[in-house]
């Protein structure tokens, strides 16, 4: 049997490398987004019809791999990202959402897109998410608060220094990253699964770390 000496092990690593960029490359292509003025129905309804007239549409990402995302400003003052994913089993949110005091740093193996007009740093996965499971929400940063929780919906209340979401086993590739640039951001993050779609809704200030009321999400939406 031929024993492998140094050279040829660099340039299996290189190889190696060369594929995983060449696959990452390929995905960024092959999922070009399109920022549109669309309203997404099923995101609008799952809002309280008594603060419509505080809640301005923004704009929604549309690509060919991913549930849509929408933008979303209320009351002038507070960000909120909606967005959606398939679930293979319609579960309690409890054995859904699976949440872990830990930082988080963005992993190669994927491809991120920014997202400008925060206040803070968020990236969001380039390419395919299939159905999934189990979501792994993490968190770094001066406290996190539940809100509520029942069969359905989930909704935590934190300041963060970063947090993030990953999908079934793929623990270290996030689905979305989080960093403040500062000092900690307060923020709610909620967790809706109406049958087999789980919606997922952040809420952060738009200006710097000002002060919210920690139940603001669960006040505004529809549960």
């Amino acid at each position: 049997m031929k024993k492998f000496n140094g050279r040829s092990i660099i340039w299996v690593c290189l190889l190696v490398v060369f594929y995983a960029a060449s696959r990452m490359i390929y995905t960024a292509i092959h999922d070009p987004q399109t920022t549109t003025k669309t309203q997404i129905r099923s995101y609008d309804n799952l809002f309280a019809k008594q603060i419509q007239g505080q809640l301005r549409f923004y704009s929604t990402i549309i690509s060919e791999h991913r549930q849509p995302e929408s933008l979303y400003i209320y009351n002038g003052k507070y960000h909120i990202i909606v967005y959606s994913v398939l679930l293979s089993h319609a579960l309690k949110i409890g054995n859904i959402v699976n949440y872990t005091n830990e930082s988080s740093r963005i992993n190669i193996n994927a491809i991120y897109n920014d997202r400008f007009g925060l206040n803070y740093e968020m990236n969001i996965r380039v390419g395919n998410t299939d159905t999934i499971s189990k979501v792994n929400f993490k968190f770094d940063g001066d406290l996190i608060k539940p809100i509520a929780q029942n069969d359905s919906l989930l909704c935590y209340y934190y300041k963060f220094k970063t947090f993030s979401l990953s999908y079934n086993n793929q623990d270290d590739t996030y689905d979305i990253i989080a960093k403040a640039n500062d000092s900690a951001i307060p923020a709610n993050i909620e967790f809706i699964r109406k049958g087999k779609i789980l919606y997922i809704l952040i809420l952060t200030t738009a200006n710097g770390t000002e002060q919210m009321p920690p139940e603001l999400l669960y006040n505004i939406t529809n549960v």
